[in-house]
Formats: C-alpha cells, sequence, structure tokens
C-alpha cells in the first residue's frame, strides 16, 4: 500500500488522507461510462435496433472493480448503492450524480468536492467525467447529494484547467480554486440569480451579467477580507480566466480605499440593485411577437404579442431558442441596449468610489 497523501489545501477539512490516487482509482468506471455514453449517444443520433439496447442493459450491468483506500468494491452501473459506496471508498470527497435524460436513459457527472463549512455553498473543483447531455442549466451551480438531499455546489472545476496552466500544479491548482471560491464566487454567484444570469448569458448582457455580480460581492462579500486576500492568481484570473473587469476592477482599488469608503461601498450596492431590478423588470415587461400567424380576422397575418417574462420563465431550459427567435425584434434590442447602459452606469458609479470624499478632500 502506498504512501497515504492530502491533495487540499491549508484549508481544515479541504481533502482527505489518500493511498490511491482517485484518477488512478475511478479508471475502470470512467471507462464504462465513456462506453455506455458512446453507445446511447448512437442509439440517440443514428438509431437502433432491439439488439442494440441489450447491448446497453448489458453495458450498464457489467461488474467493474474499483480499488479504494481500504479494499476493493464490485459494483456495476445499474447497482447504484453499491457503485455510490465504491466512489466513497476512494474518497468522500468523490461524487457521483446520475440524471434521467427525455430519452429516459442516464447520464453521469463524476466528480471532486472541497467542502466548505463556512460557506453557503461547497466547490466543486475537479471533473472526472460528464456524459455528453448531462443537465446544467446554470454551469455555475450542480446539486449533488449530500447528507440525504440535494444541495447546489459552485461549479468552479470549469476554470480547473486554465488555473491549472497558471498555477503550475494540481495543490496549488486546488489552493487558488479554493481562494477564488471562498473569498470571491460565494458572494458574487447565488443560485437565485439563475433567471438574470441566463437572461445575460442568452441576450448578450455583458454589462448587466457583471453588474450582477459586481454588486453580489459588495453586498455579500466581506470586503476587508477580500482586501487582505487579493493576490496576483486572483487579478489573473479576472483578467485572463474569466474576465470580469468589474471584479478585476473592484479587486485592484481596495488596495487603495480607506476604512470609510470602504463601508459605504455595500449601502450604495444596496441602492444600485434595486436601480438595476427596476430596469431588468422594465427589460422583461416588454411586448413582443410571437407564436404562430393567426389566419383569423381580426388579426389576418399579424403575430400575437406576450410579455417577454412569460417567454423567459415559461422556457428556461430553451432559452437560447427563444434568444435567437427574437434577435431581430427592434423592441428587444432597443429594451437591451437600455438594461445594458443602465448597468454600466451602476458599475461605474461602484467603482468611482475610490475618490476622495469632499468633506476630505
Amino acid at each position: 500500500m502506498s504512501t497515504p497523501t492530502s491533495t487540499g489545501s491549508s484549508y481544515v477539512f479541504a481533502a482527505p488522507i489518500r493511498y490511491v490516487d482517485p484518477q488512478d482509482a475511478l479508471a475502470p468506471l470512467i471507462q464504462q461510462l465513456h462506453a455506455y455514453d458512446s453507445m446511447r449517444r448512437r442509439l440517440e443520433t443514428e438509431g437502433g435496433h432491439v439488439g442494440d439496447l441489450t447491448t446497453v442493459a448489458k453495458t450498464l450491468g457489467e461488474p467493474l472493480r474499483i480499488a479504494g483506500n481500504y479494499h476493493t468494491c464490485e459494483a456495476s452501473l445499474t447497482d447504484q448503492a453499491a457503485l455510490q459506496a465504491a466512489v466513497r471508498g476512494v474518497g468522500w470527497d468523490i461524487k457521483l450524480a446520475v440524471r434521467q435524460l427525455d430519452s429516459r436513459m442516464p447520464a453521469y457527472y463524476l466528480c471532486r468536492v472541497h467542502r466548505d463549512y463556512w460557506s453557503e455553498y461547497s466547490l466543486i473543483v475537479e471533473d472526472y467525467y460528464r456524459s455528453p447531455g448531462y443537465p446544467m442549466l446554470d454551469e455555475r451551480f450542480v446539486p449533488l447529494m449530500h447528507m440525504g438531499h440535494e444541495t447546489y455546489h459552485l461549479r468552479l472545476s470549469q476554470f480547473r484547467r486554465h488555473v491549472a496552466a497558471m498555477a503550475g500544479d494540481g495543490r496549488r491548482t486546488d489552493e487558488v480554486l479554493y481562494n477564488l471560491g471562498r473569498q470571491v464566487f460565494q458572494a458574487a454567484w447565488h443560485d437565485d440569480q439563475r433567471v438574470g444570469m441566463l437572461t445575460a448569458k442568452h441576450f448578450g448582457l455583458t454589462h448587466f451579467a457583471d453588474a450582477i455580480e459586481l454588486l453580489y460581492l459588495c453586498l455579500s462579500g466581506d470586503l476587508c477580507e477580500l482586501r487582505s486576500a487579493v493576490d496576483k492568481p486572483m487579478r489573473l484570473f479576472f483578467d485572463v480566466v474569466y474576465p470580469q473587469p468589474a471584479i478585476g476592477a473592484l479587486l485592484t482599488r481596495l488596495g487603495v480605499l480607506d476604512g470609510g469608503v470602504l463601508n459605504e461601498i455595500p449601502q450604495q450596492a444596496l441602492r444600485q440593485y434595486a436601480e438595476l431590478l427596476r430596469a431588468f423588470g422594465a427589460f422583461i415587461q416588454i411586448e413582443v411577437p410571437w407564436g404562430a400567424r393567426s389566419l383569423r380576422p381580426p388579426l389576418g397575418r399579424r403575430r400575437l404579442r406576450v410579455p417577454l417574462y412569460r417567454l423567459l420563465f415559461g422556457n428556461m431550459s430553451r432559452l437560447g431558442r427563444v434568444a435567437k427567435a427574437l434577435g431581430d425584434v427592434d423592441e428587444v434590442r432597443r429594451a437591451a441596449a437600455e438594461l445594458e447602459a443602465t448597468a454600466q452606469r451602476i458599475i461605474d458609479q461602484i467603482l468611482a468610489m475610490d475618490a476622495p470624499h469632499p468633506a476630505r478632500a
């Protein structure tokens, strides 16, 4: 048996003591998932015969062996209890999630988490396998089972490859991701942003998305603690890996703010948050043409007009199609431009708070 190692950071409870490398231990499982998903995708795209379904069922039920830290477990993709126990044997920070697709076939997501006991969300820091088509409505958040129920986790693993190129080794990569998650994303990201952030993504509202993250960071984060945690990798991350000019500018300016201005930022952010909500409310209230053209009088060939919010809330999983269909609608373009202008003005007002206060000038 090899020497135990810890694959975490200096944070308490960062990672379990390991006797096996997770990638090596999980290789048989990942190989079988690849085999199953290749057959599933072929059936979904090309069709097949009864014999193909038999082959898929055989692959799902085929035994596999996973060598954990203390013993080797045998399981199959159809035996979820044994499979989950085998995965836990590699480390309590390894998670396997299973979802049913529209085709009624299972899809799998295998990852490693950092359990943050001091914050609202734990962090997904490494992806081992994700089935093609595995549903993630908002890739910032993934629900995983914990203590018998599903909880949202921040998915920072999407940045791992770029952070690893910047950090150099796996342990340092973990530390950078932990620091980003704890100091920035725990505050800047929240699951109640889903509607706004998905709308921003599909309608091209970049300033609006930046403003949301900036305001949440100012309102929910500890700016004093963040100021002491800002380092070169963090600044580089928001410049290169996850370009966010608003947060990047705030991180740069935190070092020169005095305590009075620092304390005023959350109060100003609260006022600006209300303004941003009003602007977003005005955007989703606009009426847009939608649906089949009516052939009955008095509508003639005119399309029905519906409030945009009905299309957003009724089609969250298909928002890309909605945005594409409305891409040439003048009302949407004008409303989007107004929302973007408001968002940029809010960002500028927050970032301008490092100017000397008139009473101190």
